[in-house]
């Protein structure tokens, strides 16, 4: 059976698919069809890539070269798979420090989670409504990707947020060092937040017909943080070892073994 290429497009995510790529070693298996990750290359495109165009009267596409690029790179004997990392941080602009007014939320899925004390209680649906703004172009672009009907397409759940306060402190994006001296938010919070952009995310994607894939049990601390053998030296984003899980859990998807990888 013939090899499969996963084209692998999105954003700033795709760091960890890269890390847990880099230095993995090619498998070989009689019994499954090879697995090659197709990354797309951010560095050499620009993180300002429109990955979608108005082909004219608000009618959306994806972009010519990117589809060019595709055709061009992947063999004709080789099936496709496409997976979407796009976006991924919308609730961390919201949660990531603390806000003037300290809030809190309750989840309709978790409803017994704790309440954090001395915190003004935001209706779900505001909370919902700011994360659902902050993150429609990151969705339009999974769903104009469903276009495409050459291969299946995966939404890659984006990590589970850090608990570790000291470490989140420490390993601040300059994007949030410019915003001044505020303080971490409470890590329940971040969590619940991080449910919530899930939450729109897997709706958008079953709209689509998109199939979105969780983050991995086994990256998860106490099924709500990123376990520190995934952080990444940074605040937001996961490292090697849980982009290595990403991949596997495509691979496994597939039903094929890891056969190496290409930038895209």
């Amino acid at each position: 059976m013939s090899p499969i290429s996963v084209i692998i497009c999105g954003n700033s995510h795709l760091s960890s698919v890269v890390q847990g790529l880099k230095d993995r070693k090619g498998e070989v298996s009689a019994e499954t069809i090879p697995v090659i990750h197709r990354v797309f290359n951010t560095i050499k495109y620009g993180i300002d890539y429109q990955f979608t165009i108005d082909a004219g009267g608000g009618h959306l596409v994806p972009n010519p070269h990117l589809d060019k690029l595709i055709d061009e790179e992947i063999p004709s004997e080789h099936r496709r798979a496409y997976v979407s990392m796009f976006g991924g941080n919308a609730h961390n602009a919201l949660t990531l420090l603390e806000m003037d007014e300290p809030f809190d939320v309750i989840l309709p899925s978790e409803p017994d989670l704790p309440r954090l004390p001395g915190r003004r209680l935001i209706p779900y649906d505001a909370v919902r409504a700011f994360i659902e703004y902050q993150a429609r172009f990151h969705i339009m672009n999974t769903s104009v990707m469903s276009q495409r009907k050459d291969g299946p397409l995966f939404h890659i759940e984006s990590p589970p947020p850090i608990g570790d306060n000291h470490y989140v402190s420490l390993h601040l994006e300059n994007y949030f060092k410019d915003q001044g001296d505020r303080p971490i938010t409470p890590p329940l919070l971040r969590y619940k937040l991080w449910r919530v952009h899930s939450q729109i995310v897997r709706e958008a994607c079953e709209a689509y017909g998109v199939t979105f894939i969780p983050a991995p049990d086994e990256g998860m601390l106490d099924g709500k943080w990123l376990r520190p053998e995934g952080y990444s030296g940074d605040s937001t984003h996961a490292g090697e070892w849980y982009g290595r899980l990403i991949c596997q859990q495509i691979e496994e998807r597939l039903g094929g073994h890891y056969g190496g990888w290409l930038w895209l």
